[in-house]
């Protein structure tokens, strides 16, 4: 964790939502304030990438059940 990483969490381009009724990880993607911070230079490749894989890894180990396959759902706000 880096704090460029840790500015990313906060600002909201990638965030957990919580669990759906069947109880799946929710994932929200918000491409307007990814967008800005790729206008504005405050986010490369390796930054979003780095991100991302915290989310997954996070859901893998608080929100999966261990032999159980499951689904997640990913919601894109594209504005």
């Amino acid at each position: 964790m880096t704090d460029a990483i840790i500015k990313l969490i906060k600002s909201g381009v990638l965030y957990l939502h919580g669990r759906c009724m069947d109880h799946c990880p929710i994932i929200v993607l918000n491409f307007a304030k990814l967008s800005d911070q790729i206008r504005n230079k405050e986010i490369n490749n390796y930054n979003f990438c780095a991100l991302h894989n915290f989310y997954v890894a996070y859901i893998m180990k608080n929100m999966l059940v261990p032999g159980q396959v499951e689904k997640w759902i990913t919601i894109a706000n594209l504005n």
